[in-house]
């Protein structure tokens, strides 16, 4: 598959389900073809390709690719086949995430490294293999996907906290780094964002304790994070770079 039909490409990472599948709709609504990112087990695959096909069936070209972000020969292969299959890449939403629940204590240096593999590492090696691709467009940009834990922490997460505040820091240097060629990076924090992870966690127990939290009183849901993305990677977000947009209802 070589699409050159003018359309822009995003490749969403941890798109699957969640925020990063709603990211991938939302931007197939509004003229995106996509490349649906998802970790190599077979339940996520099943889901991606599942995305991939629908949004197919609405308009767009989709294409569901597993690659373990941890790994840079994944990452450059991944980018490798956008740019065979796409020919271009206009946005990189960087989203996949590691998020165990473990007491600061008892977290053993495996799944610390995983956890910043994942989250911190893989968003690195992505922009790097991407650059050349993003540098060719007009309008091309990242987006990184923290959270709003790294500004407020949380107890049994001090590892996903250290990992999102990194990204902070990525969104803003990288900004300077490639906003010469024509590339733009920004970050989003979402807040409690009702999804399948969450709802497979904790059910709806929470939903009382977090709308209490917040201005706006209803659940953030992912299709909320995914608006707010559609805008950073669009031309009207063309002089906004190096910046972190929280989306969590007012509750920070």
């Amino acid at each position: 598959m070589n699409v050159e039909n003018g359309r822009p490409v995003a490749l969403v990472t941890g798109a699957s389900r969640g925020i990063g599948a709603a990211v991938c709709r939302r931007l197939a609504e509004t003229g995106w073809d996509v490349a649906v990112a998802h970790e190599p087990v077979e339940a996520m695959q099943r889901m991606a390709e599942d995305l991939a096909a629908d949004l197919t069936t609405q308009g767009a070209t989709a294409r569901a690719y597993s690659a373990d972000l941890r790994d840079a020969a994944a990452v450059a292969e991944l980018v490798a086949s956008i740019a065979r299959d796409f020919g271009r890449l206009d946005a990189l939403v960087s989203n996949a995430a590691v998020d165990r629940i473990t007491d600061w204590r008892e977290i053993s240096i495996d799944e610390w490294d995983l956890t910043m593999d994942v989250n911190v590492r893989a968003a690195w090696l992505l922009a790097r293999a991407s650059l050349d691709l993003l540098a060719a467009g007009s309008n091309s940009s990242i987006v990184l996907v923290s959270s709003t834990m790294a500004r407020s922490g949380q107890p049994g997460r001090l590892h996903y906290s250290v990992s999102k505040s990194a990204l902070l820091g990525m969104a803003r240097t990288l900004s300077r780094e490639v906003g010469p060629e024509g590339i733009r990076v920004n970050a989003v924090m979402p807040g409690a964002i009702r999804t399948e992870s969450e709802t497979e966690r904790f059910g709806t127990d929470v939903d009382e304790a977090v709308i209490a939290q917040q201005s706006i009183r209803r659940r953030g849901v992912a299709a909320d994070v995914a608006h707010a993305i559609r805008f950073l990677v669009s031309p009207e977000a063309s002089f906004i770079t190096g910046q972190v947009l929280a989306i969590d209802g007012g509750a920070h």
